[in-house]
């Protein structure tokens, strides 16, 4: 009977030692734990969003997110750099603060955005006339461009003066047996003249010859003269040259 009490006394005093005094599992790491700057600790409740923990020489307060960054969960350790701004056919739809990163989304149909910005708004397309000059191409509007007059691209031109054409024309090759006697521009096509008797042109004198364009050599527009054929079998041997060159490299021509 005494060895019962004894045991009941035991086991209600150390019930009232855990009520009293309850065990704790916090961290070490959330001593001094400020989370809202006032100067009072409060242990391991973590950082609010816009902060971050800031551990210096032991202690563990929270600092508020720079600029251009962003904490959007609570007791993050660090935050994160908010997109720096939306890309060229995209609009802003939330501004970059403390808590939230910078979020785009794209230009709806007949919009654009030609800028890196962090515009809120994109651009209404041009919808007036517009008439594009020679050497030149009327662009459509896309998400990142507005409707504008355009240079064509090397190798091809455009000879109208006053159009809402959206292509232009493939310069004219100068094919084997004749040469160039005009050479082209943004706004002319090339002229092809046939070699006269005595001379020739081939496939393989072609490639790589002459530019299209300007300063721009592109494959295959053709000879600038045509070249002498042997002496003593200028009619014969002209016609066996073009022909056996022209079937040698006709499978390797890109055009």
């Amino acid at each position: 009977m005494y060895l019962t009490n004894s045991l009941f006394r035991i086991v209600a005093c150390t019930l009232v030692v855990l009520v009293i005094f309850p065990c704790t599992t916090q961290a070490v790491v959330c001593t001094g734990l400020d989370t809202n700057g006032d100067g009072i600790d409060e242990d391991c409740i973590g950082c609010p969003t816009g902060k971050f923990i800031n551990a210096t020489q032991g202690a563990y307060n929270c600092q508020p997110c720079s600029a251009l960054a962003f904490s959007a969960t609570q007791g993050a350790s660090s935050c994160t750099p908010c997109l720096a701004s939306c890309s060229a056919g995209e609009k802003q739809t939330t501004a970059c603060s403390s808590t939230t990163n910078r979020v785009c989304e794209s230009c709806a149909l007949g919009l654009y955005q030609n800028e890196q910005a962090a515009a809120s708004s994109c651009k209404n397309c041009s919808t007036t006339p517009l008439h594009c000059g020679a050497g030149e191409k009327l662009a459509t509007c896309t998400s990142q461009t507005n409707r504008v007059c355009e240079a064509c691209d090397v190798g091809y031109f455009q000879s109208s003066t006053l159009h809402q054409l959206s292509s232009c024309t493939i310069h004219t090759k100068c094919e084997a047996g004749k040469y160039v006697n005009l050479n082209v521009t943004a706004s002319r096509d090339r002229f092809c003249m046939d070699c006269t008797s005595g001379k020739f042109s081939s496939v393989a004198l072609i490639a790589d010859t002459y530019p299209w364009y300007g300063a721009a050599a592109i494959r295959n527009g053709g000879v600038g003269a045509c070249s002498n054929c042997p002496a003593g079998c200028e009619f014969f041997c002209c016609i066996f040259l073009f022909l056996l060159q022209t079937v040698v490299e006709q499978e390797t021509d890109p055009f």
